[in-house]
């Protein structure tokens, strides 16, 4: 809802800046199409609840490192097989960038398993 709100935000913006209206549109997308990321980031908190809920922090340790290689990583000239640990380094690049359905799919796959693999060490644990 947060990534829909803010697209809608900087797309109205920016609509209203340049006078276009279809670029509402195309920024709603281009924030909508990094949800399957951030999936996969709450699936590796979830999973890392669920099967070592001692080692949580894995979940802030994913999200701060991913952000760091986006942020930093051209920076620093890192290889782009370091910048593809990252789930946003795989989201299409929108507006302006080419679509591509593959890797969403993928993402929301990888995403969809770890929240499946942390639901089911969490219905394991004797939690009452």
């Amino acid at each position: 809802m947060l990534s829909l709100l803010m697209g809608l935000s900087a797309g109205a913006t920016s609509a209203a800046q340049i006078g276009d209206r279809g670029q509402l549109g195309r920024v709603v997308v281009g924030a909508l199409v990094q949800l399957p990321a951030v999936w996969v980031v709450t699936g590796i908190a979830v999973a890392a609840f669920g099967l070592a809920p001692k080692q949580i922090v894995i979940g802030w340790i994913a999200l701060v490192g991913f952000v760091l290689l986006g942020e930093f990583g051209a920076l620093f000239s890192l290889n782009q097989t370091v910048m593809d640990i990252s789930p946003f380094a795989h989201t299409p690049r929108l507006p302006g960038g080419e679509f591509s359905l593959v890797p969403l799919v993928a993402l929301t796959a990888i995403a969809a398993g770890l929240m499946v693999a942390g639901l089911a060490g969490f219905r394991r644990r004797d939690v009452g």
